[in-house]
Formats: structure tokens, sequence, C-alpha cells
């Protein structure tokens, strides 16, 4: 049984420990946190053994075999790095870190000490992912000459102070869902980057904006993502025979092909269980057979991920 501890009570770890649930051979243990009053309201809605005041209280157990880092987004580095100097696996929420430097640095710890780090992009796990990619590298659409990925959505100005998403640094659109749309880019162009063009609403350092095109090799690339505009949840991949199109490219469930001279053909792919669950069932895997690395969220991807979101940054 492997026994799971989360860093972080959110809302998002909620989601985390819901999802556990589904998983026969795990089983949440412990929550750590800085307030008692919501480990203990966190622990009657998710049953678990342990509650530690402190993140490194949790880290100390040698009970606990895997973490969950469900912090905000600045808090990454730090307890990824504390985590795999502890010797336990760690699932990172996404963004894995703030740029590619932090990266590295857990790259490096997690390859010296053979600790298991993996960085939690969920869509790359959904059935509706996984046959995207299918349908593509069966030629459905033939060669691939441009993907577009966009996620923006109108975040409420009265609950800008409430939220991290809005502070410098930390917040801001590109490092939210703007990573669901580049990680689209990256698993999908092998070629370098290059900046084409960036457009951006920022106010007080924050990205509210971001449309960015790329060029990788011969396939123009484009990730949108915002917080000031509705815009539908899609990516787009067209190639010289068709094109296709993905519903909510965080959280894919749904793909529309079409093809040059034939009818439109859409593919209803559900979660299985929910939206988090194949990342986690993914990582119990790795665990169980000893792996120290993901062959579907590689350390390497992670990099690259953010690799590419710091250059749409410097292009700002």
């Amino acid at each position: 049984m492997i026994k799971w501890g989360i860093i972080g009570a959110g809302n998002i770890a909620k989601r985390f420990a819901k999802s556990l649930t589904y998983e026969e051979d795990a089983v949440l243990y412990a929550i750590s946190g800085r307030n008692p009053e919501k480990l203990q309201a966190f622990q009657a809605e998710h049953p678990c053994e342990k509650i530690y005041i402190g993140h490194e209280n949790l880290l100390a157990d040698p009970q606990v075999d895997a973490v969950y880092i469900a912090l905000p987004h600045d808090m990454h580095l730090e307890w990824a790095l504390k985590a795999i100097h502890a010797h336990k696996a760690v699932l990172c929420e996404k963004p894995a870190v703030l740029n590619e430097k932090e990266m590295q640095q857990i790259a490096d710890a997690a390859r010296t000490e053979h600790v298991l780090f993996m960085e939690a992009m969920k869509s790359r796990f959904e059935p509706a992912y996984i046959k995207t990619k299918e349908l593509i590298n069966d030629n459905t659409i033939g060669t691939v000459v441009s993907i577009k990925a966009q996620i923006s959505s109108v975040f409420p100005p009265e609950r800008y102070a409430e939220t991290y998403l809005t502070r410098p640094v930390v917040g801001g659109a590109l490092l939210d869902t703007g990573c669901y749309c580049v990680n689209w880019l990256n698993d999908l162009c092998s070629e370098e980057p290059a900046i084409k063009n960036v457009s951006s609403v920022v106010k007080d350092s924050v990205d509210y904006f971001i449309d960015a095109t790329m060029q990788f090799g011969t396939v123009e690339g484009e990730a949108i993502a915002g917080f000031d505009r509705k815009l539908e949840p899609m990516a787009e991949i067209v190639g010289t025979k068709g094109r296709i199109v993905v519903e909510r490219p965080h959280r894919p469930d749904v793909i529309h092909v079409y093809q040059d001279g034939k009818e439109e053909q859409t593919f209803e792919l559900p979660y299985n269980h929910d939206d988090f669950y194949g990342q986690i069932h993914h990582f119990n895997t790795l665990i169980k057979e000893g792996k120290t690395e993901s062959d579907v969220m590689s350390l390497n991807d992670s990099l690259r991920n953010a690799h590419i979101m710091d250059l749409i940054r410097y292009s700002l």
C-alpha cells in the first residue's frame, strides 16, 4: 500500500484526495499545513491518519512514501527539493516551477538522489489526449503544420486580492493555464521554438493575457492564456489533410476530426473516474515498478515546458 502525504490543504488538494480514493493500492495517510482548524476540516472531509503542522514534519515521517505538492507556484521549488532529499516520490502540481532554472535544480536533485519526480500535467493522461496523439501519429490529418491551444476566462476583479494568481512573479495567466497550452506545443513539436510574436495585457507586472506565436521548425505554434476575456477552451491541430479540434485542452474529453472530403468525426472519451485519476494511477504504477522518471511526463518534458514559457515571458 502506497502511503501518500499532501503538502498543502487547499481546494486542489481536496480534488487530489478524492481522486486518490479510486486507487486500490494507495491511501491518503497524512496532510500538512499551517492552520490546525483547516487541517482538521480537511481530515473530516478526506480521512487520513496524520495531521502535521509544518510540511517538514510530514517529510520526516518514514511512513510517507509519496507526496503531492499542492502549494502556490512560488513554493514548489523549496518543498520539491526538500521532499526529494527526504527520499519521497514527488508529484508536483503544475506548473512545477516558475522558470527553467528552478526546474533544472529539481531535475538535478531527482537524478542525483534517484527519486521519482513528476509534474502533474494531468492532460497528458486523459484518454482524449492519448487518442489525439494516436490520430496524429496515424497520419489522419497528414503532416502537422500548425498547433494552437487556448484557455482564457474572466477572473472576477473583486477576487484579485484573495488569490496569488494576481501577484507579481508567482501569478499570471501564463503560469496558471498557459502552462497547459504550452504543453501541447511542447509535446507535439520537437524543434527548438523561435518567437514570432507575443501580444499581452500586463498590469503591475502580472500578465492578464498572453497570445504567443512561435515557429517550431516547419510547425507554427500558438499559446493563448488569459484572465481578462472569455475564449472557448480548445486545442486545434491543423495538418495537410485536415484538422483536429480538442475541447478543453487542460482536461480534454471530446475530439472533433475534420478530414478533407469526409464527414466530421466526433470522439467522446470520458475521464477514468475524474480528470485527476489518470496521472495518479500512472504515478502509483511508477512507484510500484521502482521507476525514477515518467515516460509520459519526463523531467526533460518539464524542463522544456519551463524553457518555452521563459522564452515567451522574456519576449514581453
